[in-house]
């Protein structure tokens, strides 16, 4: 590890203080022969010529004299106090490292704030690194010579907190600049205008390691695209992320994509380099955004896939586009949320169902999927040893599909059993639930038959639910009744109103770590209806007598899982 300081060479020290040796007996005698000229030409007649010599003295050799003393005892003073300071004995790495850690802590979940959206996080992290570099020259200095502290390229409209476009151009040229020989994470969030701060990038495209793009424009996104294309592949690229975000205002989500939505490179010239890239990346995420999923095939190289908030058509292609998951054999972490697909048209022979084998899949994570489409993934994807993590929200007991003639959207009850059935053919490790604070989409009933017919469970995370007796009493389990068996329970901002009936439930399962954030119903004669729970309560030491760990959080706490849907800078 390099020091920040190099220690000084002995001769460079021996030189320092014989020169200050010498200095010191030269100004004792100059003092000396001073006080001399005072006593003995005072009584000389003529002195004209020394009182010029005297003058020049003044201007020249004293004024010189007081800038040197100063210059030196500045300098000699900026070294004791850093050679004195514990911190500056830091090698660089380790305050390069503290450094980066400072500019990315913007997580904290653990008081309840929600994961930094990816405009957020850009700006907090150039706040934080304006903040570093301003503190000394010392810090400026080792932030300026890292090239990882300016390896995130960022495209923004609005710099810390004020719509500032030029400025932002500035952080990207300088991020450009000062991230030399550093692999780049390039970040944009583009608007329509942004080509003058994308056009300083194409030279630097072989450096990319990651590629985020976030934008209301389709446009903006295929043009940047092309230009990487334009450029070559990058060997170093081993991400790509794409988030179109779409005005409610133009269109409803839940119609026919038309074909202007899709990205489509399938019919250019850029179709042999778009599927090269696609065939490049280890991690592909893609929101807002219909493929041609007939015309894409993946690598080995692909571990991670995420599809996010498209609607692909009729649900003939949500054959094609597990097909596309099939041939990425080295899948690891697949995630499908709030993905649609609409029953074909009657008339329209149905797709026959087709068998994924996905052999080194870790983690199958589903969320916000009406039941269609739940049932394709799950049917379809045969079961292994991965772990299945379920978000189920109220689409769960629906199916959208397009009115006959108009094509208008419509949902279409499904029958609770139909959704039990299939959760019974499925190991589901996970169960998520969000209770929108009272306004539960799933009756009590209905949910103790979803935990009956998923005996595999073993994690349940439950978000702002109100748990009065009836909800409670569905969660407890018999032993005389196949039930799941929870080992990890969450219950973040959550309302309690039946303490007696949580002890019930949660005696009822082998759970050994309980994270919980809640308020406590004291009862309509108190003026202070609700109370939160604290360490130290009665029921906190209930709690921690019977389970091995237990995380209290503030009632405001968001489990980041509930969260995973949001667009960040990864």
């Amino acid at each position: 590890m390099s020091s920040l300081f190099i220690q000084a060479p002995c001769s460079l020290t021996l030189e320092w203080e014989d020169a200050s040796a010498s200095l010191a007996t030269a100004l004792e005698t100059y003092m000396d022969l001073c006080l001399a000229l005072e006593t003995k030409y005072l009584r000389v007649a003529s002195t004209s010529n020394l009182v010029d010599r005297i003058d020049s003295k003044f201007v020249r050799l004293h004024d010189s004299m007081k800038q040197q003393l100063f210059t030196s005892r500045s300098a000699l003073a900026r070294t004791r106090n850093r050679l004195a300071s514990s911190l500056y004995r830091f090698p660089e790495e380790i305050l390069s490292q503290i450094f980066m850690e400072v500019i990315h802590d913007h997580h904290p979940t653990s008081e309840g704030f929600a994961p930094l959206s990816m405009e957020d996080h850009l700006t907090y992290t150039y706040r934080g690194l304006h903040t570093l570099i301003r503190v000394c020259s010392v810090w400026r200095n080792v932030a300026l010579r890292r090239a990882a502290l300016w390896s995130t390229i960022p495209v923004l409209n609005s710099a810390f907190g004020s719509a500032n476009g030029y400025r932002m151009y500035r952080e990207t040229e300088l991020s450009l600049q000062r991230a030399v020989g550093a692999g780049l994470h390039f970040a944009g969030v583009l608007d329509l205008g942004d080509y003058q701060k994308t056009k300083l990038i194409p030279k630097f495209i072989p450096r990319f390691h990651t590629i985020n793009l976030k934008s209301k424009y389709l446009g903006s996104i295929h043009n940047f695209l092309e230009m990487v294309l334009d450029s070559g592949i990058p060997s170093s690229l081993h991400e790509l992320s794409i988030c179109h975000i779409h005005d409610i205002n133009c269109k409803s989500p839940e119609s026919l994509p038309d074909e202007t939505e899709y990205l489509s490179f399938h019919e250019c010239r850029y179709r042999p380099t778009f599927q090269q890239l696609i065939r490049s990346v280890s991690v592909l995420r893609v929101s807002g955004i219909p493929f041609h999923w007939h015309a894409i095939t993946f690598s080995t190289n692909l571990v991670e896939l995420r599809i996010q908030a498209v609607t692909l058509g009729y649900e003939s292609e949500l054959n094609h586009l597990l097909k596309a998951v099939a041939t990425a054999t080295q899948l690891r972490k697949l995630s499908i949320i709030s993905l649609s697909a609409f029953p074909d048209p009657v008339g329209v022979e149905s797709p026959m169902p087709i068998s994924v084998d996905l052999p080194k899949l870790q983690t199958l994570y589903v969320e916000d999927l009406y039941f269609n489409v739940l049932d394709w993934v799950l049917t379809n994807i045969n079961p292994g040893s991965h772990c299945i993590k379920l978000y189920l929200t109220d689409k769960t007991l629906y199916i959208g599909d397009l009115e006959a003639g108009s094509g208008a959207f419509e949902e279409n009850e499904v029958d609770p059993s139909d959704l039990c059935d299939l959760l019974g053919c499925t190991p589901v490790d996970t169960l998520m639930l969000y209770g929108d604070s009272g306004n539960h989409w799933v009756a009590e009933p209905v949910l103790r038959r979803i935990l009956c017919s998923i005996p595999s469970l073993k994690t349940l995370m439950m978000s702002h639910w109100e748990f009065d007796a009836e909800n409670l009493a569905a969660l407890v389990r018999h032993p005389s009744q196949v039930f799941a068996q929870i080992q990890n329970l969450h219950l973040t901002g959550a309302k309690i109103f039946d303490i007696v009936g949580l002890k019930r439930f949660i005696a009822s399962h082998p759970i050994q770590n309980l994270d919980i954030g809640a308020l406590l119903w004291k009862g309509p004669l108190l003026a202070d209806d609700w109370v939160h729970l604290k360490p130290g309560d009665d029921l906190s030491k209930w709690l921690e007598s019977r389970i091995q760990s237990v995380h209290l959080r503030k009632v405001g706490y968001e489990a980041p899982e509930f969260k995973v849907a949001k667009w960040q800078l990864w």
